[in-house]
């Protein structure tokens, strides 16, 4: 291999130089030239987030202008939308890859109640207030125009406030600029309002006034197109027009795109907007066409420091894109590491969950089984019949409760039962009624025979506690609160929201207050996640929300109508369940079989009174009862019985525990049917492989009578795993 000399090299790097000069010198005049050149839409400094949004909401791109502010913004000759305002926006609508729906507008009144209403998502031009913050977010200034000293060229030198004591001095009447004059001069001048500034102007061109204060870029205009070449910028003040680019607080995600987009604006392109619409000065003693002239001048100086300076640019966009890699990286880095602390505070919460429910499940058990028992003994007499079953249905409730516990904390699916929506509603009324100021009257109005709908119990009760509370926040001064509940009969009713037809039996749920209403405006919002018209910290935001998920995962319909000192309705549409769907019938109170009876159980369990429980009402049935307390001692029993007919296995137990109990009890007899009782999460989890061997499932608390009916299904039926019972 042949090593190049070094002359050689010197000689490659002379033409590497040259190469480069000549293309510096290409790159500078483009830069000085064409400084307008429109840059292609780059997103790549967008959010996914707002990536979606700008790709999901064209028809909000909304853009109001005002068609008679030159050269700010105006209505071109075609009546398009031009201006300075209109080039930046061009630029921004090129960089973020759509079109603003661009509207006219003549009333500024009307254009900032649009933005504020949403109905206007962007104002072009605006200087920001306090008062806009409320409703507008604003971009960085764009454009900064100064309110200068206009005079013409028979006044020489230059002009401050104290300078025009003693003249004539004109403002337009209602300008921010006429009450900066007021304010300065503290009353030393002679102002004389005009109506605006056209009209100025052509006082001091001819001389029926001595001096103009105004808005440079706006007088500049005008000047230039009513040819008043005698005017001129005499001096400068302190007060200057700050033009941002105004966004409804509606939408937060345009907001954000558009300020990136506006970023991404060189500061020599936002330049060349000004100097194509505002083309007086307020310096002094330079012509548009001198500084012409002088930027020639310096174009050959330019391209001696431009190599610096494109260097400069190089080493500072790597120094950005370095520093945007590391703030990337900390992003994804952070939003790691949250995900994997909620997983493990999930997790965790799964686990003491778990173990929490099998305690609860067991005393439940307890509770709700020797109830039972006492229903059992007690029929014949009836006596207080009425207080066991509200027990039962107590110890049900909880258990429900428990179960949701553990869907939240472990993603299980809630499973949906025939519910009966006048009983839900009683249950929660006479909570309720402990709750509510007792100057609301909660009035109930029930159709009798509803069919029952498809739902989470606790989840009816959800709906019904958070529209009661809501009517209880309307009703500060108290008033009537009426729950109703009715059939109701849709043929291809048309869903507002998606189009689709629906038909078919509902249950309807209504709840009516007579407070203070909601305005049309109000109620598009009420249904939005996190939105209250609560003061901060009496409210979250979630709770229509919560209630409009709920109806929707029900395949539901929720309506609102509302007047404003009249009152609220909310009515929610459920679909009713089917025959097919109907549960069947619970099984009334089991007298000893002895013809059926005499089959030996083993009840094997760590809790003594859910054995003591069990082994009670299972002789009251007939059968011969044998217990256990741990899965060592079931064994044991087992092997010392000459035969056992059926075991019932609680799972969550010391020692072996009840899987490897199930798998030691098989394996010294293959046929041995045995019935799985469980009230631990973990069951839900691992259904399937817990119950491959075994005759089924009862879920603690279980009634003794679901519980005598799965053991009968169990004993009458084949131990092949094929025509098990699941």
């Amino acid at each position: 291999m042949e090593i190049p000399s070094l002359s050689t090299l010197r000689e490659s790097k002379k033409t590497l130089a040259l190469m480069g000069a000549i293309c510096v010198s290409f790159l500078v005049l483009v830069w000085l030239f064409i400084p307008g050149i429109s840059s292609q839409a780059d997103e790549s400094f967008l959010t996914p987030e707002e990536r979606a949004w700008l790709d999901e909401n064209p028809d909000k791109l909304t853009l109001f202008y005002n068609p008679d502010f030159p050269p700010i913004e105006f209505a071109g000759v075609n009546g398009e939308f031009t201006g300075l305002g209109a080039d930046v926006i061009i630029a921004v609508e090129e960089r973020l890859g759509i079109q603003f729906v661009k509207q006219s507008c003549e009333d500024w009144n009307m254009h900032l109640q649009a933005l504020e209403e949403g109905e206007c998502a962007v104002a072009p031009t605006i200087v920001r207030t306090d008062e806009r913050e409320n409703y507008s977010f604003f971009t960085v200034p764009y454009a900064r125009v100064p309110v200068v000293i206009i005079t013409t060229g028979s006044h020489n030198g230059s002009y401050t406030f104290d300078s025009l004591a003693g003249l004539k001095v004109a403002v337009v009447s209602g300008y921010a600029s006429e009450d900066y004059v007021r304010e300065s001069v503290d009353g030393s001048l002679a102002v004389f309002p005009m109506w605006n500034v056209p009209e100025a102007l052509h006082a001091v061109a001819f001389g029926e006034m001595d001096a103009f204060v105004g808005n440079l870029a706006v007088a500049a205009y005008y000047a230039n197109q009513e040819g008043l070449s005698n005017l001129r910028v005499a001096g400068a003040t302190e007060h200057f027009f700050e033009w941002s680019i105004g966004v409804s607080r509606e939408y937060p995600l345009l907001f954000s795109a558009v300020q990136k987009a506006l970023d991404s604006i060189s500061d020599e392109q936002l330049s060349s907007f000004h100097d194509k619409w505002i083309s007086m000065q307020s310096s002094h003693g330079f012509s548009p066409r001198l500084l012409q002239t002088l930027r020639i001048t310096t174009l050959f100086v330019a391209v001696l420091l431009v190599s610096l300076f494109i260097i400069t640019l190089y080493l500072k966009k790597r120094l950005n894109e370095k520093i945007s890699s590391l703030e990337n990286a900390q992003v994804t880095l952070m939003e790691q590491s949250n995900r994997l602390q909620h997983s493990e505070k999930m997790e965790a919460l799964g686990t003491l969950s778990g173990g929490i429910a099998h305690d609860f499940n067991n005393i439940l058990q307890v509770i709700a089984g020797y109830a039972q028992l006492l229903q059992d003994r007690n029929l014949q007499s009836d006596t207080n019949l009425e207080e066991l079953e509200h027990i039962v249905g107590a110890s049900r409730r909880a258990a429900a409760l428990i179960a949701k516990l553990m869907a939240f904390s472990r993603n299980i699916k809630v499973e949906k039962v025939a519910t009966d929506i006048n009983s839900e509603v009683t249950n929660a009324v006479d909570i309720l009624k402990h709750s509510i100021p007792r100057m609301i009257e909660i009035k109930l109005n029930f159709e009798e025979d509803l069919m029952p709908v498809l739902a989470d119990p606790i989840h009816l009760e959800q709906i019904i506690f958070n529209l009661a509370n809501n009517a209880v926040d309307a009703m500060p001064d108290g008033g009537e609160l009426t729950i109703s509940t009715f059939k109701t009969i849709l043929d291809n009713h048309i869903l507002p929201e998606t189009g689709e037809e629906i038909s078919g039996s509902f249950v309807t749920l209504s709840v009516e207050d007579t407070g203070c209403g909601m305005s049309k405006k109000l109620q598009k919002k009420i249904f939005t996640p996190f939105f209250t018209t609560k003061e901060q910290g009496k409210g979250t935001g979630l709770g229509l929300a919560s209630v409009y998920g709920i109806v929707k995962s029900l395949q539901g319909i929720i309506n609102c109508t509302s007047l404003e000192g009249v009152g609220t309705t909310f009515q929610i549409l459920l679909p009713a369940a089917s025959d097919e769907q109907l549960p069947r019938p619970h099984a009334q109170a089991l007298e000893p079989k002895s013809s059926e009876g005499g089959e030996t159980i083993l009840v094997v369990d760590d809790e003594p009174l859910i054995r003591q429980q069990s082994k009670e009402f299972l002789e009251l049935l007939g059968y011969v009862v044998c217990t256990a307390e741990t899965g060592e001692e079931a064994l044991e029993v087992f092997s010392g019985l000459k035969k056992v007919d059926l075991v019932l296995l609680d799972l969550n137990m010391p020692g072996m525990g009840g899987y490897r109990c199930l798998q030691e009890l098989l394996q010294l007899d293959p046929s041995a049917k045995i019935l799985i009782l469980s009230g631990h999460s973990e069951f839900d989890l691992n259904r399937d492989k817990l119950t491959e061997k075994a005759m089924g499932f009862v879920r603690k608390p279980y009634r003794l009578n679901e519980l005598a009916l799965k053991m009968r299904e169990a004993l009458s039926s084949p131990s092949s795993k094929d025509e098990a019972i699941h």
